[in-house]
């Protein structure tokens, strides 16, 4: 079934993009090779994987997201980078202004590694990489899915960039290769077009075990800051008084529409906000005059060298332009004797019947809205509400087993969940865990947009 589904995609792209000849030869004779070699493989990962590799490597991914969103749905995406690429505002923005292709490659101690996209907005750049054993395989484990670490250096403009965060993902295509991205984030406005230079020395898993490499790749291009209509950038020099869970003023320095995200960036100073932070997490929420859904991205919280602690928060993107958006932090009560977040978990039992409606206080209503099938795999899809917080979902199964998953964001504030390995007829309920974040509404500063 996959086969025939694939062909038909296959078929469909063909008419889509336009191929010249030796490219389309390439592709066929490629295409069968896999297709034979599929056949032989006992316990293989399926034609289907195979051939996707083969698409995204020759032609790029991000071209099969934007001009058929039907394909990117139905073909397993490699780059999950990309998909985020194309959720602009209006959705109406190629993929293309984000994203350029570069295929930019390095060999060393027989691994071949290539540098595929880069992209860049105000405050991050990131770009996928491939791993190429062109000797022995490269998989080492059983796992699929492994976020490797990368030691490299990175230079903009021939100086050191120190990036505040950094964050990463990917999986095995093969036991030969290996696919991820690193996205990079800064509290300072990257300039609108520089010279990066990346220099990686290691790549390896936290266990060491599933992937661990050494050599020496270098790396030199130049990088285009990539915008949008909508893109803006709002310089608010405000303060906010912060009374729970200490007193400490909060200074609201910028908010950013990109076309990956909403950004803030605030600061506090070490003696007022020291004292919140021994007993209490800070996080942010965003509300605007249109009650828009904006859920938690990536970012977090650094100190600089003057003892000045530094938020850079990212957010989903809103399906309309609001007039004002209003910053509303929260506390975050650590588990007694741990430095992490006090976990709250809400369980609710599933009958078949939808929606499934989770109650949570203050927070507003976690809706469950689908459950299906797909492939080897359960999909859950969910409603978020404006007072949305880092929550988790978990799949309680039959004779106790439980299943973690993956998150997406979709539009108007719908999180899809997808859980590996699982039948939806083994689901016998749904325990969501969230970080006990408590809101006060009566806190919060309105920043105008217009």
């Amino acid at each position: 079934m996959q086969d025939k589904r694939l062909e038909k995609d296959l078929e469909t792209l063909g008419k889509t993009l336009v191929i010249d000849e030796s490219l389309r030869k390439y592709l066929d004779e490629n295409y069968t090779a896999m297709k034979d070699m599929d056949s032989r493989r006992k316990g293989a990962v399926g034609l289907l994987k195979c051939a996707t590799i083969l698409l995204a490597c020759i032609m790029g991914i991000g071209v099969v997201g934007t001009i058929n969103p039907v394909l990117a749905k139905d073909i397993p995406i490699l780059y999950q980078l990309f998909v985020g690429l194309n959720q602009t505002f209006f959705n109406d923005t190629p993929y293309e202004q984000y994203a350029e292709p570069k295929a930019l490659s390095m060999i060393d101690n027989d691994i071949e590694v290539t540098i595929e996209e880069i992209f860049c907005d105000q405050h991050e750049f990131g770009y996928t990489y491939t791993i190429k054993s062109l000797k022995g395989k490269l998989k080492q484990g059983d796992a699929e899915y492994v976020a490797v670490f990368t030691d490299e250096t990175i230079k903009i403009n021939g100086e050191i960039f120190d990036s505040t965060t950094i964050y990463g993902d990917g999986n095995y295509q093969d036991d030969y290769t290996y696919t991820g991205m690193n996205i990079y984030e800064s509290l300072s406005l990257l300039p609108d077009q520089f010279g990066l230079s990346l220099s990686f020395t290691e790549f390896k898993d936290v266990t060491q075990e599933e992937l661990n490499i050494a050599g020496k790749w270098d790396f030199e291009t130049v990088v285009t800051k990539h915008t949008n209509p909508y893109s803006k950038v709002v310089e608010v020099n405000k303060k906010l008084e912060v009374s729970e869970p200490a007193l400490f003023e909060l200074e609201i320095e910028e908010i950013g529409f990109t076309p990956l995200h909403i950004y803030i960036r605030m600061n506090a100073s070490e003696k007022e906000v020291a004292k919140a932070l021994d007993v209490y997490d800070i996080d942010f929420t965003l509300i605007d005059n249109l009650g828009q859904i904006y859920l938690p991205g990536n970012g977090g919280m650094t100190r600089n060298e003057e003892g000045i602690y530094e938020w850079y928060k990212t957010f989903s993107i809103p399906e309309e332009f609001p007039s004002w958006i209003a910053i509303v932090p929260s506390c975050v009560p650590y588990d007694e004797g741990e430095w992490i977040p006090k976990k709250r978990i809400t369980k609710e039992e599933y009958t078949g019947i939808l929606p499934v409606v989770i109650k949570r206080e203050t927070l507003g209503d976690y809706s469950i809205i689908e459950v299906r099938q797909q492939e080897e795999d359960v999909i859950v899809r969910v409603k978020a509400k404006p007072m949305q917080n880092h929550a988790y979902l978990v799949l309680a199964l039959e004779d106790g087993d439980e299943r973690r998953g993956g998150s997406t964001y979709k539009e108007k504030g719908e999180i899809e969940w997808r859980y590996k390995d699982c039948k939806v007829e083994e689901l016998q309920g749904f325990e969501l865990e969230d970080r006990s974040e408590r809101f006060d509404a009566e806190q919060m500063i309105k920043i105008e947009i217009n």
